[in-house]
């Protein structure tokens, strides 16, 4: 008898029919085990995507005729104050279109601008020149007691005039405080002095203080 046959009468040994061997083979069943992933979070833009989709728009939408709101509402659920003051940072030169995004984000239910925006608007209206927008949108601010109007929004104003070589505005920025409930210090003069010199008005700055 050879080796192989002996192997192989062995291995039958074990069952008294072929039959049996093979119900054997069918009744084991390997365990596999399955293991389930979660799905993976369904994650939305980052916030620097956020930003450039939204200045985008703005840059886009920066003249009156232009629907900007309709075109910034799928970005409601996204809208932060962080994101906010990204976007307001990163669109300096589009005073038009950072104001009326202000005013949506504003218009947002549950949703409150900080005073760093607020800064940043003022700042931006200013600097583009925009300065009958901006005295409407204090105005607005004040009678709707939404943020509070202090000096340093004031010094914002000098800088903007006098770098616009308008210091007659600048002064009459000045004479304006009182009328948004800001009483006139020595150093919110120091300041109005400050940005008229520093851009060479200082026959402006010299008559005003003389007074």
């Amino acid at each position: 008898m050879t080796l192989s046959h002996m192997a192989f009468q062995s291995f039958f040994s074990k069952y008294k029919t072929l039959p049996s061997f093979f119900c054997t083979l069918v009744q084991h069943k390997p365990n596999y085990h399955i293991h389930s992933f979660p799905n993976p979070q369904v994650l939305g833009p980052s916030l620097p995507d956020l930003v450039n989709e939204i200045s985008r728009v703005l840059s886009d939408h920066r003249y009156p005729h232009h629907d900007l709101e309709l075109s910034l509402k799928p970005f409601s659920p996204q809208i932060s104050t962080n994101l906010v003051e990204q976007v307001l940072k990163r669109c300096k030169n589009l005073g038009f279109s950072a104001h009326r995004f202000f005013l949506w984000a504003k218009s947002i239910p549950g949703f409150q601008h900080n005073d760093v925006s607020f800064h940043i608007l003022v700042e931006i209206l200013g600097s583009c020149k925009q300065f009958a927008i901006l005295w409407d949108f204090l105005i607005e601010m004040r009678d709707s007691n939404s943020y509070v109007i202090n000096g340093e929004i004031f010094w914002l104003i000098f800088k903007a005039y006098s770098r616009a070589n308008l210091p007659d505005g600048a002064i009459r920025s000045f004479n304006r405080m009182d009328e948004f409930g800001v009483m006139p210090t020595v150093h919110d003069l120091d300041k109005l002095l400050y940005f008229l010199c520093k851009r060479k008005h200082l026959q402006q700055a010299q008559q005003f203080f003389d007074k």
